[in-house]
């Protein structure tokens, strides 16, 4: 059973005078357990495509079910209650409260959702740990490393027990060397049988861990495919020219 529907999705905004058509006509379905890798290049609507999936955004025309609930058509409190339930979302930037501690950043959803205090630290504590931060709990952000703090903001997405995980490029704002601390992180996940949507540059990651590929491009899904039929046959004209740039 797919847990996520996307039929026939558009995002159009408008810039000025001039309409800009974000999403053109999008459709896709997520399985259970499945892990899917985004790619595209710059501008192709990779992060609003996510930002749908995530409730952040609504889509101009189209529908899109979470659960086999409707949540295209949902507004303010209603898709903030969704996506507070359902959806964890991890970002390029950490955004974790510079004068908090790992640990706080992490019970700040907790708090918000009402649990008691000690449910709140129970809950971050084993979170942390999860993602190896059992030792840096008590640290503020300006303390950890680039990878550390990306792996709070896992934590803090992880806390609410989330049905599926977003990452929207997590590890492009990191140093080289910080990268395979948090691909590990999400491998686990992965391992777990999260359901997940990567948008990633990191092709070794997507090959290994993936179940499928969506390449995007000027606001459509180009090609998706199962990941190693994407990578040694694409079928694609544009699909084929990504990969040998990147590859």
């Amino acid at each position: 059973m797919n847990v996520i529907e996307v039929n026939n999705i558009t995002k159009h905004y408008l810039l000025g005078s001039q309409t800009v058509e974000a999403l053109r006509g999008v459709t896709f379905g997520i399985r259970q357990g499945e892990f899917i890798a985004i790619m595209g290049p710059s501008g192709s609507g990779k992060s609003t495509l996510m930002n749908i999936i995530g409730c952040l955004d609504s889509p101009t025309n189209g529908t899109y079910h979470l659960n086999n609930k409707e949540v295209s058509t949902l507004e303010g409190d209603e898709l903030a209650g969704i996506r507070n339930r359902e959806i964890g979302f991890v970002f390029q930037n950490f955004h974790l409260l510079a004068r908090n501690s790992a640990l706080d950043n992490v019970m700040l959803p907790l708090k918000y959702a009402g649990f008691n205090r000690d449910d709140q630290l129970t809950k971050a504590r084993e979170t942390l740990s999860k993602v190896g931060l059992e030792s840096r709990m008590n640290h503020q952000p300006s303390e950890l490393s680039g990878g550390q703090q990306q792996r709070v903001a896992i934590a803090r997405a992880l806390c609410m027990e989330p049905k599926i995980m977003l990452f929207d490029e997590p590890t492009s704002a990191l140093d080289p060397e910080m990268i395979k601390e948090v691909l590990d992180v999400m491998v686990n996940l992965a391992k777990e049988g999260m359901t997940m949507i990567v948008v990633t540059h990191e092709m070794g990651f997507a090959k290994e861990v993936a179940d499928s590929m969506i390449f995007m491009d000027e606001g459509r899904i180009v090609e998706k495919a199962d990941t190693k039929e994407f990578f040694a046959n694409p079928k694609n004209d544009r699909t084929k020219l990504f990969l040998s740039q990147i590859l």
